[in-house]
């Protein structure tokens, strides 16, 4: 029995000895004459690749190795670079997988394949060489590490890396870039990576400089993919009617966006740096989108949905420095909806920050965030804080923190400070929020519901009225627990109207143009820790410290600081975004 275990044993491991042979390709071998050792390599990769067994390393020295034709890894296979004057270690600088621009260099068509170490330039994916998509590489299965995916072309789809229907194929540790699509109608997409329905994971990779006509300059996707701790940078769309994510768009449903840098993008169109289209739903956290630019709407972030369950969840993110370049763009940072679509859906932004958007553009509505969605839009625990607005036409430019459109179905801010927001030109109002094209009424088909809970709007500007907000008597809207002051207006209303029709739906808020004591409302100094310095949470003597009403929401919510809304002690919630924490010692006496 023991003799016979002994054999056993020995037979496995000779097996998978022999299942694990390394063979090299070298600039200097012999398909006809090598044997695939260090000594005698082969001198192609696709003969190593044809030779290898299941379950093989394929190792390709330091070199440029031009193919004419496609090379096919359909099977379980390890193909590395190697550098044999440097201990062997991966080379993908300097060992070149060239298409010479008469083919797509690689399918990759196992789950078990692994390519590491290669510079892929040089594809063609034009019709009439190949498919028509995946210029650098088709990916249905497998992983893509530590590559260098630059100078392809795609006609459709792609132009570095096309990822099939239900690849769940990974690319890691790589860097995409200089690729693009040739296609200029709708057809363009994905100038660096297209990701099909179930198009797997891209991590840990750089995104940068690649190009494409009608969507996704740096990367397009359908559903059910991920993009976690990557840079997407300086990515181009050019189409001038329906570019659509400058660096990255989504236009399907469970698709997450997380850790990300998404930067220096363009946008022919809308959404700078990302946008979410028609059925698109996305998750967007942890991620900064800065200094991108639109056309016309959504310089950092578009997001716009023909579809009830579309939209978006952008979480813990930093929207800034972002712009649009037409006369009426709008939404430098943030746009949620599409003028002249039925957009509906649901965008819910929270611990996101909004600031330094808008830059000396002749951006029009919204330097901040333009809402215009026949949806639901809710921000909570956010800041929007300086942004700006400029344009040259008199009277045209409103909102440098937030516009929202009384198209609108549903809108909700919560524990949000809107603050340091500025109109930089002549004869501009609503410095923090303006509501416009005020078509919703009673009775309307898709009537205007906007609440306002628990919100600090301070320190706004405008060069003409309303300072802090511009607050038409709506049916609809409710502002609750919010303080509205030391905002400024060249001539009318530096902190909002004071007729009563306009500040009828407060309740429990903080503004010197208010009733006092009217449903709860006061017309107190708010009594800010730091005006100054920009600290906007209470002094200990405010008289907003407990003034503001309990509801339901606050049981277990917290504030824009992430503290209870709840006061532990007296129980009574605070007015404005920050809830005032006593100093002091505690002692427990028994």
């Amino acid at each position: 029995m023991k003799l016979y275990q002994t054999v056993w044993l020995v037979f496995v491991t000779l097996t998978c000895a022999m299942g694990q042979t390394t063979r090299y390709v070298a600039t200097t071998g012999s398909d006809s004459t090598g044997d695939g050792s260090a000594g005698n390599p082969y001198l192609t990769i696709s003969n190593g690749v044809a030779k290898a067994l299941a379950g093989d390393t394929v190792m390709v020295a330091t070199g440029q190795y031009v193919l004419t034709s496609r090379i096919l890894i359909n099977k379980e296979l390890t193909l590395r670079s190697w550098n044999p004057g440097a201990g062997g270690a991966e080379d993908r600088e300097n060992t070149l997988i060239d298409g010479n621009l008469a083919c797509s260099p690689l399918y990759i068509g196992h789950a078990a394949a692994l390519i590491s170490g290669f510079t892929i330039t040089r594809g063609n994916g034009i019709r009439g060489y190949q498919d028509d998509f995946g210029g650098g590489l088709i990916m249905t299965a497998g992983t893509l590490s530590n590559c260098v995916v630059m100078e392809n072309v795609a006609w459709k789809w792609g132009g570095g890396i096309y990822m099939d229907l239900n690849a769940n194929a990974l690319v890691t540790d790589c860097v995409v870039r200089d690729n693009f699509t040739t296609n200029t109608t709708s057809w363009g997409r994905g100038g660096g990576i297209y990701m099909r329905d179930g198009g797997g994971t891209v991590m840990r990779s750089q995104i940068i400089s690649n190009s494409s006509f009608a969507s996704g300059g740096g990367v397009h996707i359908l559903s059910s993919a991920v993009i976690s701790n990557c840079l997407v940078a300086s990515n181009v769309l050019t189409s001038g009617g329906g570019a659509v994510g400058g660096g990255l768009n989504v236009a399907g449903t469970n698709v997450i966006i997380a850790n990300c840098v998404v930067s220096n993008n363009t946008s022919a169109l809308v959404g700078g740096g990302i946008c979410v289209e028609t059925h698109g739903f996305a998750v967007v956290r942890d991620c900064t989108m800065v200094a991108n630019w639109a056309r016309s709407r959504g310089g950092g972030f578009q997001s716009y949905n023909t579809s009830t369950s579309g939209g978006a969840i952008v979480s813990n993110c930093v929207i800034a420095g972002n712009n649009v370049y037409e006369p009426n763009g709008c939404g430098a940072g943030l746009a949620d909806g599409y003028i002249n679509r039925a957009c509906s859906g649901t965008l819910s932004v929270v611990q996101t920050r909004i600031i330094n958007n808008g830059g000396t553009t002749n951006i029009r509505f919204g330097g901040g965030a333009w809402i215009y969605t026949f949806g639901t839009a809710i921000m909570d625990r956010c800041e929007i804080v300086s942004n700006t607005t400029v344009a040259t036409s008199p009277n045209s430019h409103q909102a440098a923190g937030i516009y929202i459109s009384t198209n609108c179905a549903s809108v909700l801010f919560k524990n949000c400070l809107i603050a340091g927001n500025r109109i930089e030109a002549d004869s501009g109002s609503g410095g923090g929020i303006f509501f416009g094209n005020a078509h919703s009424t009673v009775g309307s088909s898709n009537p205007l519901a906007v609440t306002f809970q628990s919100c600090t709007i301070a320190d706004n500007a405008a060069t003409r009225d309303w300072g802090g907000m511009y607050c038409p008597a709506l049916p609809g809207l409710s502002i609750w627990n919010t303080i509205i002051a030391s905002n400024r207006a060249d001539r009318l209303y530096p902190d909002l109207q004071g007729d009563a029709e306009f500040i009828a739906p407060f309740s429990y808020s903080c503004s010197p143009a208010l009733t006092n004591s009217e449903n709860g409302n006061i017309t107190n100094a708010p009594g800010f820790a730091d005006y100054a310095a920009g600290d906007f949470r209470l002094a200990g003597g405010s008289a907003c410290v407990n003034a503001g009403t309990n509801q339901s929401w606050m049981a277990d919510a917290v504030d824009l600081d992430g503290r209870p809304r709840i006061d532990r002690l007296t129980r009574q919630a605070d007015m404005g975004c920050y809830e005032h924490v006593l100093s002091g010692t505690m002692f427990n006496l028994r």
